[in-house]
């Protein structure tokens, strides 16, 4: 937020604009792509979770096979693909795994870029 020159807030300001309208108005859409860049970044990056939930719940003895907790409550989709490539050598499962992944990532991209879109659209109208 601090891209945004202070000139645009004190001429919002003299033309009369409250502090909500300059926030709808100014800060906003200046700062749109900083946004839309973060959500598609921390989309990508909460679907290859792996780490914290071998963190918080694996308990790896004897040979036994990472779950992510003793009732699989901590498995995210990362560590199942994990659990089925590398732990049960089932590359089939493993691969469709890493496709519903891919395809999640690129839904949540998709329904990301139209409603940046359709906002975008309500602005400048």
């Amino acid at each position: 937020m601090q891209a945004v020159p202070k000139e645009i807030y004190e001429a919002a300001t003299l033309d009369g604009a409250s502090s909500l309208r300059q926030l709808w108005g100014i800060t906003l859409p200046m700062i749109r792509p900083t946004v839309v860049f973060t959500v598609i970044v921390t989309t990508i990056g909460s679907m290859q979770i792996i780490a914290e939930p071998l963190l918080f719940g694996a308990q790896v003895s004897n040979g036994a096979a990472v779950t992510g907790g003793t009732d699989r409550q901590f498995q995210t989709l990362a560590l199942y693909l994990y659990e089925k490539g590398f732990r049960s050598f089932e590359f089939g499962y493993a691969s469709a795994a890493a496709w519903v992944m891919f395809l999640l990532v690129v839904v949540v991209v998709g329904v990301n870029y139209l409603v940046v879109r359709r906002m975008r659209g309500g602005l400048d109208a």
